[in-house]
């Protein structure tokens, strides 16, 4: 079933993917250095990374069909 698990549900891609984009950007950009945008975006892409490096791969995740 689609968009049931929370984990697997992204708000963002499926708000985007019905057309639904941002008008503006969020505040707190404005109140950032560029250094620190930068090093909030690192922190950010490390987390993402470390998280989806965890998950199965395409091959592990699907059932195999075969069985």
């Amino acid at each position: 079933m689609y968009f049931t698990d929370p984990h697997l549900t992204n708000t963002h891609s499926t708000a985007q993917g019905q057309g639904v984009l941002p008008r503006d950007h969020h505040i707190i950009a404005d109140s950032l250095s560029q250094s620190q945008l930068q090093e909030l975006m690192a922190n950010l892409k490390t987390l993402i990374n470390g998280s989806v490096n965890r998950l199965p791969d395409h091959a592990q995740f699907l059932p195999d069909e075969r069985e």
